[in-house]
This record gives C-alpha cells, sequence and structure tokens, in this order.
C-alpha cells in the first residue's frame, strides 16, 4: 500500500519510519506547512516528493492511504480533504477537538467509501490493561 504522510515533527517522522517498517508499505510522498521542515524531510528522504501544500499531496493517484500527523486543530479539515480526495485516512488522535468535527471525518468516509481509522497504538498495552 502506498502512504502519504501529512506532518512532519517528532511523530511524523516516527511515522514515517513506522510506514517504512511495514510490511507491504511504501512512503510514497510527504507534506509539510514550513520551509524548514520541507528541508528536514528533504534531507531525510531525498528520493521521495515532499510538498509545502498538503492538497498537492493529496492530487497523486498513485497514493491510496494518507497518514495524518498534525496539529490536533486542524484534524478534521486535514482529514475531511484527505478523505474527499478518496483516500483512505489513518489519523492520530485525538480523531477532532470536538464531537462536531468527528461526526464530519466518519461522514465524509461513509459519503466517499473510505477507511477512517485513529491511531491508539497503546490500546491493547499490557502497561495500560494494568492500570485499569
Amino acid at each position: 500500500m502506498r502512504f502519504g504522510l501529512i506532518g512532519y515533527g517528532r511523530w511524523g517522522k516516527a511515522h514515517a519510519q513506522a510506514i517504512l517498517k511495514a510490511p507491504s508499505a511504501v512512503l510514497a510522498g510527504i507534506a509539510v506547512n514550513t520551509d524548514e521542515t520541507e528541508a528536514i524531510a528533504r534531507a531525510d528522504f531525498p528520493d521521495i516528493p515532499v510538498y509545502l501544500d498538503y492538497h498537492e499531496l493529496l492530487k497523486q493517484t498513485d497514493i491510496e492511504a494518507i497518514d495524518v500527523v498534525a496539529p490536533n486543530h486542524v484534524h478534521a479539515e486535514i482529514g475531511i480533504a484527505v478523505l474527499e480526495s478518496g483516500k483512505n485516512l489513518f489519523i492520530e488522535k485525538p480523531m477532532a477537538p470536538t464531537i462536531e468535527e468527528c461526526d464530519r471525518l466518519i461522514e465524509a468516509a461513509k459519503k466517499n467509501n473510505c477507511v477512517l481509522t485513529v491511531g491508539h497504538q497503546q490500546r491493547l498495552s499490557t502497561q495500560w490493561g494494568r492500570l485499569k
């Protein structure tokens, strides 16, 4: 599966590495929002396209899924754009800051027949089970 990544801060870098390590996954593009982050992403991945506008990443027809690791307050805006582009969405938690925005994401996924997945990577962790 070919992935695009939106966001390349500390967590975005971790997600990029996770995509690279996942069997049958390909990191096919990265979208960032600053010149500084663009330079870092290009240095880290010279063979992968890097975009300063995530909309340009969404135009890539060979990408099947987008991993969003951006600030929480833009999750709904970016996530809905991803789903409306017909791409599947993996979004870091929280899904969005409000219930209304979460509902909009769910509706966009249904409307566009896309998968919407929220990253709760520790939900099965034994440490959290012990805390419960």
